[in-house]
């Protein structure tokens, strides 16, 4: 399993701990995160998804993206990125935040995080459906 966007490797590091002979690796573009990963024992390499598939044969059963597609600036080319990194019968397990959502709406202006620079793009279940429909993706 590969998880994209793995940042300092805390969940990789959990997954490790829980089950130790699971391959895993994690890639992510902040080199200071990737060293705190490297530091927990984690397999970890600071390059882009579109790089890292660039480059790589391999291909995975599980790839895990959690809050990293609103981040992106071509969410459509990550789409296409993970469906080629992934084994022909493999999941890809996605989270990202919903712009409908409760916490949202009853947030909304005052939540820094949800407004750029950090997230450059929004969802929420239709749109998002969209996407993974225009990406060739079995939803």
């Amino acid at each position: 399993m590969i998880e994209i966007g793995c940042g300092t490797g805390s969940f990789l590091k959990l997954l490790k701990e829980i089950k130790p002979e699971l391959k895993s690796t994690g890639i992510d573009i902040s080199t200071e995160a990737v060293e705190i990963a490297k530091e927990k024992g984690v397999n970890c390499l600071n390059v882009s998804a579109e790089a890292f598939a660039e480059k790589n044969n391999e291909r995975y059963d599980l790839i895990l993206a959690f809050e990293v597609l609103e981040h992106v600036f071509d969410p459509f080319s990550l789409i296409k990125v993970l469906l080629k990194l992934l084994e022909k019968d493999g999941k890809i397990y996605m989270t990202l935040p919903n712009y409908l959502s409760y916490d949202f709406l009853q947030v909304g202006d005052v939540y820094r995080n949800f407004f750029g620079p950090s997230h450059l793009n929004y969802y929420n279940p239709f749109s998002i459906m969209k996407l993974l429909e225009r990406g060739g993706t079995a939803v």
